[in-house]
């Protein structure tokens, strides 16, 4: 599009984020921004619905031809139920976090966990062989452990509500290959495991906006060869990150991954993969602010 035609006109397409709340979302930058830079004629916006009128909002969303959707809590798992076709990855997660409308079907795929690990490959870290303790015991450590297990060597959950790490244990035991535990995420089990560890992962909110002084554990427990990835994005550099680095530890932090996810939803309705480096820069200005 040239200038005379970047405004919405009848021919706009729309695509948009499905939530509750959704106020910090970041994901209409992106998307906004990357449909302008490849000059497609579409318009991405917020859809902040509350969970009991989800399925009402699928129907709405279908009448209007909506072409896609980015889906964030609580309507991860519990949209599932509306969905024509889903990956292979996406069901064994339990989760989506993107839908396409197409053919009229709704399909999904969750790529918060592909995001992740293009993120670590971006660095140069390989999963091949590792042993992983990850922090938390919800959505987000299910998606990264299902993603990577393939690759892994040994699996280790760190919950500060022991139950819920086994649960998630026993759920997947069945569905992934590599050994898996749960330990509670206190000091006296992270120093017995944490030694034979490849790589930490945090997925709880500590350390989040504005609790920005917060770790989830102690800097004591931290090692030059241990790799920490953050997926805390706001601060741009967590407690923990700022921990890693001290100790020499390499790191990463949650706004990769992030981008890459949104990246590779924007490809999935596309065909495009957008440029992920200019992104970077402009949300980085913005969490600055």
């Amino acid at each position: 599009m040239d200038n005379a035609d970047s405004f919405i006109n009848a021919k706009t397409t729309i695509y948009g984020i499905l939530g509750h709340p959704l106020s910090h979302t970041l994901s209409p930058i992106m998307q906004n921004s990357w449909f302008q830079n490849q000059n497609i004629n579409s318009v991405y916006l917020t859809f902040d619905i509350i969970p009991n009128k989800l399925e009402k909002a699928i129907e709405g969303f279908k009448t209007l031809k909506i072409q896609g959707l980015n889906v964030t809590l609580p309507h991860k798992r519990a949209i599932m139920r509306f969905l024509d076709e889903v990956d292979p990855l996406a069901k064994k997660i339990g989760a989506v976090n993107t839908l396409k409308f197409e053919d009229k079907e709704l399909k999904a795929i969750n790529t918060d966990a592909l995001g992740a690990k293009k993120a670590l490959e971006e660095v140069g870290f390989s999963l091949s062989e590792k042993n992983l303790l990850i922090l938390g015991a919800g959505g987000a450590s299910r998606a990264l452990i299902c993603a990577f297990s393939e690759e892994l060597n040994k699996i280790i959950i760190a919950n500060r509500t022991l139950l819920n790490g086994i649960e998630l244990v026993k759920d997947l035991r069945n569905v992934i290959k590599p050994s898996i535990d749960a330990i509670p995420l206190k000091f006296k089990p992270l120093e017995q495991e944490l030694p034979n560890i490849d790589i930490l992962i945090n997925t709880t909110p500590v350390g989040m906006y504005p609790n920005i002084k917060k770790s989830p554990i102690s800097s004591d427990l931290l090692y030059e060869d241990l790799f920490v990835f953050d997926i805390v994005y706001n601060p741009l550099e967590t407690q923990l990150i700022k921990d890693a680095k001290k100790k020499g530890c390499r790191t990463l932090g949650g706004l990769d991954m992030l981008i890459n996810q949104g990246a590779i939803a924007f490809e999935w309705w596309t065909g495009i993969f957008p440029n992920i480096n200019v992104m970077k820069e402009k949300l980085k200005r913005h969490l600055e602010m």
